[in-house]
């Protein structure tokens, strides 16, 4: 019965330290306080270098958001923003989502979902016309952030 124990223990605890060092391997962002003024947030990627020249920010700001990627017809996933650094998403079939916070920066927005800690979702812009957010996503993929004009953010 001891050995069956030990077995368990040692096969969950090899399990967990396969899947943690996978996990940390996967982040490819950093996110960082510039040392010389804190209150700059300098985001370093590869992908954020190649970020069309799109001034200003942010680029999202309070109120809700339908989120479709472009080839897509279906209009049936939000992001709730309660500012331009956080908020939540939700999908508008099942009406479950996750909290958020965001950078957003020299043309690009970077997603930390769930918590601090968590990996960064990096959405670099590439058009911004009348509250529409158009970009792409570090695989490719073209996002668009649409206002719900008649959405009330805080309900």
């Amino acid at each position: 019965m001891k050995n069956n124990l030990m077995r368990k223990v040692f096969t969950l605890s090899i399990s967990t330290a396969v899947m943690l060092g996978i996990l940390a391997g996967c982040g490819n962002v950093a996110v960082k306080k510039d040392m010389e003024d804190p209150s700059v947030t300098v985001i370093e990627d590869e992908m954020v270098a190649k970020a069309a020249n799109i001034s200003g920010g942010p680029y999202l700001t309070k109120g809700v958001y339908v989120n479709y990627a472009e080839e897509e017809a279906a209009r049936d996933y939000f992001y709730v923003f309660y500012d331009e650094g956080a908020g939540y998403t939700e999908d508008g079939n099942n009406g479950m989502g996750l909290p958020f916070s965001c950078v957003q920066a020299d043309g690009v927005v970077v997603f930390s979902f769930g918590g601090d800690g968590e990996d960064k979702d990096i959405f670099v812009v590439t058009s911004s016309e009348n509250g529409t957010i158009t970009g792409k996503t570090e695989s490719g993929r073209v996002l668009v952030f649409e206002p719900v004009s008649d959405a009330d953010p805080d309900t």
